[in-house]
């Protein structure tokens, strides 16, 4: 019988012990997301993408002539699927998941030197520079997409020619 006491509080403790290392390690990769601006570079992220959907409807809207219903009912339109984006895409939607996804990618000890070389002057450097340089990169591959749309555009044109 006191083998199974004994048995039971190792257990116990054992348990206790891997729900304090994952809290451990999940406010560690909570303070890394912080160190790395991951918040406010969502967020730049959730505006770029409602801008882009703003350019994409006036596209849409080129050359069009629509009546005041219309138009009320387009700007409805557009702003029901800009909500839809902003709670599916916004940090408080993707959190949960990033944290799940750095937690797996990472164990406690590789987590605590990053944020040691967060702390560094290079590592702080770098992650005052990783905002810019995101935005940045995300301009380059808009232009290059950019470029690519009229020849896109003539490859499905020139598919529908050859498929009627």
């Amino acid at each position: 019988m006191r083998w199974i006491v004994c048995l039971c509080l190792m257990a116990s403790l054992c348990l206790h012990s891997a729900r304090a290392d994952a809290v451990s390690k999940t406010r560690k990769v909570h303070e890394m997301l912080t160190a790395m601006h991951l918040e406010e570079t969502t967020n730049r992220l959730e505006q770029a993408q409602e801008e882009r959907i703003e350019s994409m409807s006036q596209q849409q809207l080129a050359g069009l002539v629509l009546n005041g219903d219309q138009k009320k009912s387009y700007s409805e339109f557009r702003e029901k699927v800009v909500a839809l984006l902003r709670g599916a895409a916004s940090w408080k939607a993707l959190e949960p998941d990033i944290l799940k996804l750095y937690s797996d990618a990472y164990s406690e000890e590789e987590i605590d030197g990053i944020l040691a070389f967060y702390r560094t002057p290079v590592g702080r450097t770098m992650l005052a520079k990783t905002p810019q340089l995101t935005d940045q990169s995300i301009a380059i591959s808009q232009r290059r997409m950019a470029d690519l749309a009229p020849r896109i555009q003539a490859l499905v044109e020139q598919f529908q020619r050859e498929t009627q």
